[in-house]
């Protein structure tokens, strides 16, 4: 197949007057968006610089996993943002709405976000998202939001995540314009990012896409395997597992897996 390049100029046109977009650099390759746009953030850039690439040699998703996306084929992006501290938790809820609201306008099909940021459709993983942050004291100084997200790739081609992975190609047969899809992504994220400035919870609307609430689920967290039943989130989005005693525990932080009832 041959794919279109994104086109920056089109991208820049677009977002002159928001915050999300305000600055947006292209790059053909790069060690990684993630370690790039800390450089930028770390030399007092303003909020809203996003970094593309089209390959990514030392690109990584949660607990240093590598990403496997093939050059010119899917959307690799990081954003510089500053919220409050705070508001920190929201911006992960702000990431998974974003692109679950965009695929469904692209395929006609409903996604569920697995707790705490992974965008699944028909049951496959077709985003990921890490956010890394720096952090003085009690003030946030800048969290970079990385983002991965299966356009035109096949899955099928990658044994190692074929089971699990899916993408818009997969699921529609279609190639899709990555340009468009990342102009409607990045709007609606810097909508839901200017409701997280004014101080407003997404915790309710991200709450009710998650897949796991009401799951019996086991969590890997920090190397100890905790199994019970997902009840619900906290307002930042923790989740709460109830076990057969009926005692409860917060998990912060962790890797689940579905477990069968």
């Amino acid at each position: 197949m041959i794919y279109k390049p994104l086109d920056i100029n089109i991208l820049n046109n677009n977002f002159s007057n928001k915050i999300v977009g305000r600055n947006i650099l292209y790059y053909d390759t790069l060690t990684s968006t993630m370690d790039k746009t800390k450089l930028f953030a770390e030399n007092d850039e303003a909020e809203g610089l996003v970094i593309i690439a089209e390959n990514q040699t030392k690109g990584r998703g949660r607990f240093n996993r590598n990403w496997i996306s093939p050059p010119g084929e899917n959307i690799s992006l990081s954003i510089l943002l500053r919220p409050e501290l705070q508001q920190l938790s929201y911006i992960n809820m702000a990431a998974t709405l974003s692109i679950s609201q965009v695929i469904k306008e692209y395929t006609n099909i409903k996604t569920s976000i697995k707790w705490p940021n992974d965008v699944k459709l028909n049951g496959k993983k077709i985003s990921g998202i890490l956010i890394e942050s720096e952090v003085d004291s009690t003030e946030l100084i800048y969290a970079v939001l990385g983002i991965g997200i299966n356009i035109n790739f096949n899955p099928n081609d990658h044994s190692e995540i074929s089971n699990i992975a899916t993408s818009l190609y997969k699921e529609t047969g279609k190639i899709a314009d990555r340009t468009n899809f990342l102009i409607s992504f990045l709007k609606v994220f810097n909508s839901f990012y200017i409701k997280i400035k004014k101080h407003q919870s997404l915790t309710k609307q991200w709450a009710s896409q998650l897949e796991t609430i009401g799951k019996n689920v086991e969590i890997n967290s920090s190397g100890n395997l905790v199994k019970g039943k997902a009840i619900k989130v906290t307002e930042s989005g923790d989740l709460i597992i109830e076990f057969p005693n009926n005692t409860r525990k917060k998990i912060t932080a962790g890797e689940v897996t579905l477990q069968s009832t």
